[in-house]
């Protein structure tokens, strides 16, 4: 137990960031380069409930060159997303962690015990950043959510876009993505317009969903029969 009361109090205490610059990698005969990437990772201990938020980030990414160059113009180039767990409840943890390393048993539910001690005391996932690029459109969005149990989650996350309509035009004019312009046209449908960007409110209460106060639940996506 002393190896994982040592990785907790680690955890809890340690803050790092790396940074690469230029990488050029060869995935079988196809090249893929990189102008950046991130990755951190920020731990703290606060009223006996430990934090984190793992920043990352990808900027210059190159597609690799047997993509269709339609398709490629429009997959992102650079991500940065920042995920944050807040609220878990440093003994709870601890007792799990003690629970697995003392577990002979293979099978055991590793997801089922992590439920329990969260149950123990409801964290929070949150999302601090969330940035990327889609073509013409630009993506961002945050939000939390606190989760007691599968069937008790309460929280909002916000999706903005700009260059929506560009993104959903150009699409269209991309053979091997036209399947996709009936959920584009679906999301705008469901979204709201703010100036020169589309908004989506992304309600979780329970285990209703509600995006701008609609009920995902009564809609039909693109595609399905109704029932």
């Amino acid at each position: 137990h002393k190896a994982v009361d040592a990785m907790v109090r680690l955890m809890a205490g340690l803050v790092s960031n790396q940074e690469w610059e230029d990488l050029r990698l060869t995935v079988g005969d196809q090249k893929v380069s990189l102008d950046r990437m991130g990755f951190g990772f920020e731990g703290q201990s606060r009223d006996n409930a430990l934090d984190f938020r793992m920043p990352m980030a990808v900027r210059g990414f190159a597609m690799p060159e047997f993509m269709d160059p339609a398709t490629r113009s429009l997959l992102p180039r650079s991500v940065v997303f920042t995920p944050h767990v807040s609220g878990i409840s440093t003994p709870a943890l601890v007792d799990t962690l003690h629970r697995l390393a003392d577990s002979d048993d293979v099978s055991v539910d590793v997801g089922d015990l992590f439920m329990q001690m969260w149950e123990r005391q409801p964290g929070t996932l949150a999302v601090d950043e969330l940035t990327f690029d889609l073509g013409p459109a630009t993506v961002s969005g945050q939000g939390s959510v606190k989760i007691a149990s599968p069937a008790d989650a309460n929280g909002e996350f916000v999706v903005q876009v700009s260059g929506f309509d560009a993104l959903l035009q150009q699409a269209s004019k991309v053979p091997e993505l036209k399947q996709i312009v009936p959920v584009l046209i679906f999301v705008k449908g469901i979204g709201e317009q703010k100036g020169d960007r589309m908004v989506w409110r992304i309600a979780i209460k329970g285990q209703t969903v509600t995006i701008n106060g609609v009920d995902m639940s009564s809609l039909q996506p693109p595609g399905t029969k109704p029932r």
